[in-house]
């Protein structure tokens, strides 16, 4: 008889901390529905399940999963959700940079970063889709058509988190000077960039 040997197992390149398992993640369902064929009810109805999930740090990701049960169109959703994770930087860890403005057809969203303890104010899902990012302090509206389907709204939402920008970068990239200003701790603390000095 052949000895079958067991060969070393390749180790595991990242740490456990850096990728949290799913029952760490902040996870919405939303709008799940079910379809069924007009004039042949007898055939097996599809599921539909879209998932927001988000440490909650700046990471998050959206996924829909498509199947004949709702088990598997949730799990498939689970997976797209982890493998379509984006990162968003955020203002001191409570709102964004800068405005958001994302567009899909001729639905459009704002989101309006605003100061700490402002609040969430906005539609259901972008609320939803900002506590998985972390971002606590914004408003967000709503402008074009209203009566569009549940996915049109979370592609324009997720095309404006898509945009966000990271404000150092865009600053060296335009080859301007970054000033930071926190008006609520003190209105004359600034804190500019290395190389450069108060005026």
């Amino acid at each position: 008889t052949i000895q079958r040997t067991q060969l070393p197992q390749r180790k595991r390149m990242l740490t456990k901390s850096f990728t949290p398992t799913w029952d760490n993640l902040i996870e919405f369902n939303w709008k799940s529905r079910m379809t069924r064929h007009q004039y042949l009810p007898s055939r097996m109805p599809t599921f539909h399940v879209i998932k927001i999930a988000g440490n909650a740090r700046g990471c998050a990701g959206l996924g829909i999963g498509r199947a004949k049960s709702f088990l598997e169109a949730s799990k498939k959703a689970e997976y797209a959700a982890a493998a379509n994770m984006i990162y968003v930087p955020r203002y001191r860890n409570h709102t964004i940079a800068s405005t958001l403005y994302g567009k899909f057809h001729s639905f459009r969203v704002y989101i309006v970063p605003k100061p700490m303890g402002y609040g969430e104010r906005g539609p259901p899902i972008v609320k939803a889709i900002c506590h998985a990012f972390g971002i606590r302090d914004f408003c967000a509206r709503y402008e074009g058509k209203q009566r569009v389907s549940n996915w049109t709204k979370i592609r324009a939402i997720w095309n404006a988190f898509l945009r966000a920008t990271n404000p150092a970068q865009d600053c060296e990239d335009r080859g301007q000077r970054l000033v930071e200003a926190y008006p609520e701790a003190d209105g004359y603390a600034y804190q500019l960039p290395r190389g450069w000095a108060h005026d």
